[in-house]
């Protein structure tokens, strides 16, 4: 991922706290085996053959058969695009071959190995009219838009030979071998005495399916001219179609979640949008309808945010100890006036020193905009932020600090709620305390700790209004996983929520007791602050080995491994390029990795034995990957 490509830090928050929700790790995991997609790809075949002999028999008129046979290529397309993204089976080799056997009557001597660089490089560069290969299947009138979509598999072939010099030698030969086929294939069939037959039973099915799918994955799906990279959430839009026709449209109404969690299957589509809606409709995620001949695109600028993005300056008015290793800071701004606005479950950015920033909730009530309260917890084994901020922040401090932005805000429509946090997880907790009470609404807050000592505001506790509504659960009286979990947020109910906040195993147990017990998925919240502020001027160049070859490379300050690889002459499989897909991960071998990703979980990163090439590094002056 070239660095400029980062997504804004406000949208890598929002997908961060998706796809760290333990039911998206959990969707986001291919089948063992790919028998879904196995049984979908055969469908495909049996709907096109299908057609062929009724239409030849008389059944059906030759309308039908372009529906049925276009249909039947549209799913065996589906299934070699999921191969692509390994989305049909954990095991590679089976997940290639499942695609490339799907692929053949859709484009002969397509495989996956071949088709796969040509779709990451989609994904990696959408709207790019120099790096996209289906820009230009958007960026054009429409006319012209057609004559490519009944051609793409020609508009294609000649990309792919146009950056054939940058391939692996794999691919290489797979796109050689393709060739080889696609020519055959039609050649044969052509000069054969069954020319017209082939013709009017595949060639213009085949053609007129290449202008419906493009029509469906490309034109209606992207607005000209909008850099993924630029603007993640503007560069594909929602479809407005009835709830029947979704699993028709593969899901593809809402291929927004395709575009920022590539390998997700297909079919998981809705059960992540179930959980995700809320955050996700706040984006400013453009619509349009399935036919829209005139549709003018009125794309919003980015605004992820209650209030415009801007640094402030703050003043540390006091700091206060509220339990064992975590302290309490009281910030006012520097110049006296009143704070910028906040929701309950708001978070903003501490500028602690150059190039280390990190995000704290405010756990004040929102109505108390004198001061901003924020609890920190000192992690002796952290990144170093927060131990760092204890050490420099005294009152009468100065910093910087953002304007409060929320991903995890509070429905205030609801009846009744469940506020469950884990110790440090207690801050956004007490804003949405304070909330709730000023609304008039029913609410328990849980709040578990090791003991007394390690209860964030304990000595406070009984002190707020709400206090006879505050429910502790220390570990060192009865543990966690002795609990009665269920019993404790109870039964599923219409109009009932749950909030959860702390370590992440903690909101794992919560989630997934909760969704054991039936409860809404888009009625459990939870906050998860993971999105990594990369601070590229602090970056240190660093030895590359790759154990498989045992190559050596430098990667530059100003570069990814992925661009160090790629310069190299070496292909990398890279999709989404943030670090949220999984699509980039490689073995280490040796050496510290500086994580900057957010689909490995945190006993991942402490292993230290897998990173995301396309946006990690290098703690140290090595690292060795299995590459």
């Amino acid at each position: 991922m070239s660095m400029s490509h980062a997504y804004p830090l406000e949208a890598r928050e929002v997908l961060n706290q998706i796809v760290r929700d333990p039911r998206f790790k959990v969707l986001n995991t291919a089948p063992a085996i790919g028998l879904q997609v196995m049984a979908f790809s055969l469908l495909g075949y049996i709907a096109f053959a299908g057609s062929i002999w009724s239409y030849s028999q008389g059944y059906i008129p030759y309308l039908l058969l372009l529906v049925f046979s276009g249909y039947g290529l549209v799913m065996m397309f589906a299934s070699v695009h999921e191969a692509t993204h390994g989305s049909v089976a954990r095991t590679p080799w089976l997940n290639d071959m499942i695609g490339t056997v799907a692929a053949f009557l859709y484009m002969p001597g397509m495989s996956t190995t071949v088709y796969r660089q040509l779709h990451l490089a989609h994904h990696r560069y959408t709207g790019d009219t120099d790096k996209d290969p289906d820009a230009q299947y958007v960026n054009a009138p429409f006319i012209l838009c057609l004559f490519r979509w009944a051609t793409k598999d020609i508009h294609w072939g000649i990309w792919f030979a146009r950056n054939f010099s940058k391939r692996t030698v794999k691919e290489k030969r797979a796109f050689i071998c393709g060739v080889i086929v696609y020519f055959a294939w039609y050649g044969g069939w052509l000069l054969s005495p069954y020319a017209t037959e082939f013709v009017l039973l595949y060639l213009i099915p085949q053609r007129v399916f290449y202008c419906v799918l493009l029509y469906f994955f490309a034109y209606v799906q992207h607005p000209p001219g909008v850099l993924q990279s630029e603007q993640p959430f503007q560069a594909t839009v929602i479809l407005n179609a009835p709830k029947w026709a979704h699993p028709l449209m593969i899901y593809q109404d809402k291929h927004i979640i395709h575009h920022m969690f590539p390998s997700l299957p297909f079919y998981r589509y809705p059960k992540v949008w179930a959980f995700a809606k809320d955050l996700m409709e706040k984006q400013n995620i453009p619509r349009r309808d399935i036919i829209e001949w005139n549709w003018q695109p009125n794309i919003p600028k980015p605004d992820y945010s209650e209030a415009v993005q801007t640094r402030i300056m703050a003043k540390v008015n006091s700091v206060v100890e509220i339990a064992e290793g975590v302290r309490s800071y009281e910030l006012i701004a520097a110049n006296g006036e009143k704070l910028p606005p906040f929701t309950a479950g708001a978070h903003i950015d501490i500028h602690i020193e150059p190039g280390l920033v990190r995000q704290y909730s405010l756990c004040n009530a929102s109505s108390d905009l004198t001061r901003y309260i924020i609890g920190v917890k000192c992690e002796d084994n952290g990144r170093g932020g927060s131990k760092r901020l204890h050490e420099l922040f005294t009152k009468d401090h100065v910093i910087e600090i953002s304007t409060p932005r929320n991903n995890f805000s509070l429905n205030v429509d609801a009846e009744q709620y469940h506020l469950v946090a884990g110790g440090i997880g207690i801050t956004p907790m007490l804003s949405m305390a304070h909330e709730l009470e000023r609304a008039g609404k029913p609410f328990t807050l849980h709040l578990f700790a090791r003991s007394q000592e390690f209860l964030p505001f304990g000595r406070q506790l009984e002190n707020f209004t709400f206090a006879d509504r505050i429910q502790i659960y220390f570990d060192n009286e009865m543990g966690l996983l002795d609990r009665d979990i269920p019993a404790l947020i109870g039964a599923a109910e219409k109009s009932k929520e749950l909030y959860i906040c702390g370590p992440q195993p903690f909101m794992d147990l919560f989630i997934d007791q909760a969704m054991a017990s039936d409860w809404d998925a888009a009625a459990v919240k939870f906050e998860a602050f993971s999105a990594v502020v990369v601070n590229s001027s602090n970056n240190q160049a660093f030895e590359l080995t790759l154990s498989r070859s045992g190559k050596t490379l430098q990667v530059k300050a100003d570069e990814s491994i992925v661009e160090a690889l790629e310069a190299a002459g070496m292909a990398v499989p890279v999709s989404c390029g943030q670090g949220l897909c999984g699509t980039c991960i490689c073995g280490v071998v040796e050496g510290d990795v500086d994580h900057r990703d957010a689909i490995l979980s945190t006993e991942e990163h402490q292993a230290n034995k897998k990173i995301a090439l396309c946006v990690s590094r290098a703690k140290g002056e090595s690292l060795t990957i299995e590459f």
